[in-house]
């Protein structure tokens, strides 16, 4: 017959509240070291991009957030970037989880981090975006230009994304990672030369 006394629960329950604070501490720590991994950006780095209507460049939304065309400047250069705002109850743990496995992935089907920025609204992901021009628009998601009757985009170009996706994939596989949500409005698609465009799987998954 087990026999359990008042000092035995209370001393279980200290020893609760001991590992519970440790595994915080543990969680705190983790995420720290994340930020260090991840180079943290000043919102005010961060401008919006307009087209020639002034118009904000919205690459896609969806239940993560929104994905918009911006600027961000560094040492007097101004560079043109895909900023996920993310929805207003993703915690910066969830961001930095993102970015810190993007900066881990080594393939031109995905695209690189620049870092990550945390806002009162929203906290976002600074990400590289190509094709974009004197405010003309060249990149979108797979989605919008399948949509798009201004976009044309050759057969032959077409199977040149897929097959890029397609080893964008693999090499996921290959590394453990599975996406978990792979569609149009996640794959950008950038035009990087004449006639040639270059897929950028986004959106990738957090635990």
């Amino acid at each position: 017959m087990l026999i359990v006394t008042q000092s035995s629960l209370d001393s279980s329950s200290k020893a609760i509240r001991i590992l519970k604070r440790k595994c915080q501490t543990l969680k705190e720590l983790r995420s720290q070291c994340k930020v260090n991994l991840v180079k943290e950006i000043n919102q005010d780095q961060l401008l919006v991009a307009k087209d020639s209507h002034n118009n904000e460049i919205v690459f896609g939304q969806g239940r993560f957030g929104i994905c918009k065309l911006m600027s961000l400047s560094v040492s007097g250069e101004s560079v043109k970037d895909a900023v996920k705002h993310y929805a207003e109850l993703t915690t910066k743990e969830a961001v930095v989880d993102e970015a810190s496995l993007l900066s881990r992935i080594s393939h031109e089907a995905f695209p690189f981090v620049f870092g990550v920025a945390f806002g009162e609204l929203h906290n976002m992901l600074v990400l590289e975006v190509c094709g974009i021009t004197e405010g003309i628009e060249l990149s979108f998601t797979i989605h919008r230009s399948l949509q798009s009757k201004s976009v044309c985009i050759t057969e032959t170009s077409w199977l040149h994304i897929l097959m890029q996706c397609c080893k964008g994939f693999h090499y996921l596989h290959s590394n453990g990672i599975v996406h978990n949500d792979i569609k149009g409005d996640n794959i950008l698609i950038a035009k990087v030369n004449l006639g040639e465009w270059q897929p950028k799987i986004i959106d990738l998954p957090v635990k």
